[in-house]
């Protein structure tokens, strides 16, 4: 019955964990989003690395990339993407072939945090993501 919205510190506070720092990828946050680790700024900071290296000591966190030009809004176990730009999936059980350790989903697409999968035609070419382990690549 209520709403709850950040940006930048705001919006990573909302998941399980944090990965804001190299020293302390793992502090606690409020856990609106269990198993769920947030990084904002995304794209404008070149963060992709930061969070391959959390997803890969913790499989069962599931990595989320915010660009600057994008949100998600939450409702129940989903989310839908909003903006002109993408979030990016990091998801230890899935790779973007041939070795991509994430995935962009965009404005329109909706996600299953339980199913850990988009739901619905995706807006956001994924065709080429499939269920394969990331030490298999």
């Amino acid at each position: 019955g209520g709403a709850v919205a950040g940006w930048s510190a705001g919006a990573s506070i909302q998941g399980d964990w944090s990965s804001d720092t190299e020293e302390k990828p793992f502090t606690e946050m409020f856990g609106f989003l269990p198993d769920v680790c947030i990084k904002t700024h995304f794209l404008k900071w070149n963060c992709q690395s930061d969070m391959a290296r959390i997803v890969e000591k913790r499989h069962e966190v599931l990595g989320l990339g915010l660009d600057e030009r994008a949100a998600i809004a939450v409702s129940g176990d989903e989310f839908e993407v909003f903006g002109t730009s993408y979030v990016a999936v990091y998801d230890y059980n899935k790779v973007l072939l041939p070795d991509g350790k994430y995935y962009l989903i965009g404005p329109g697409d909706r996600y299953s945090l339980t199913e850990r999968k988009v739901v619905g035609e995706p807006k956001t070419y994924i065709k080429k993501v499939v269920e394969r382990k990331w030490s298999e690549i």
